[in-house]
């Protein structure tokens, strides 16, 4: 036991370098899941054109880039300008779907309305971080856990989105 509580001592130690290193980690690992992600849309693209499956791997990477962004516990500000960008992405992302499911209806299954749903919430948590400066504590972070669940929802529904589209 007593060797146990010397070893304890000596990882604890460790801890603040290792946090350290899995933060650059997983900021190297996000960039090349961007990269592999946005050469995954471009090979769809050229496969298959823009159709169906592309819209819901288009409109999730955009979402996943906006739900990156959003403020947690060690990151409570977020960086409104990045914010901005990740939410107009999202939105443009958005549009394309939905212009290309009115030119074809039931190419969605369970996801269609998902998308315009999230950006609408979205819209709104982005006026009350604007109020706040960014600052999720001062008011906006009460719609966090809402937000979570359509994203997660969308995750879960998007792996079936087209499971009975005719193109």
């Amino acid at each position: 036991m007593e060797a146990g509580k010397g070893f304890h001592k000596e990882i604890a130690a460790l801890a603040p370098a290792f946090e350290e290193r899995r933060k650059t980690v997983d900021a190297a690992l996000r960039t090349e899941k961007v990269k592999a992600d946005l050469a995954s849309l471009a090979a769809l693209e050229q496969s298959e054109g823009k159709k169906s499956r592309w819209h819901v791997r288009n409109v999730m990477f955009r979402a996943e880039a906006v739900m990156d962004m959003m403020p947690t516990n060690e990151r409570p500000v977020v960086k409104m300008t990045n914010f901005k960008q990740a939410l107009d992405d999202y939105s443009g992302a958005v549009r394309e779907f939905d212009d290309y499911s009115l030119e074809h209806p039931d190419s969605f299954h369970v996801f269609e309305s998902q998308p315009a749903s999230l950006l609408s919430k979205l819209r709104d948590f982005d006026e009350k971080l604007e109020k706040a400066k960014g600052d999720a504590r001062k008011g906006a972070g009460e719609d966090m856990q809402w937000l979570v669940s359509d994203y997660n929802t969308m995750v879960s529904t998007a792996q079936t989105a087209t499971t009975f589209a005719k193109d």
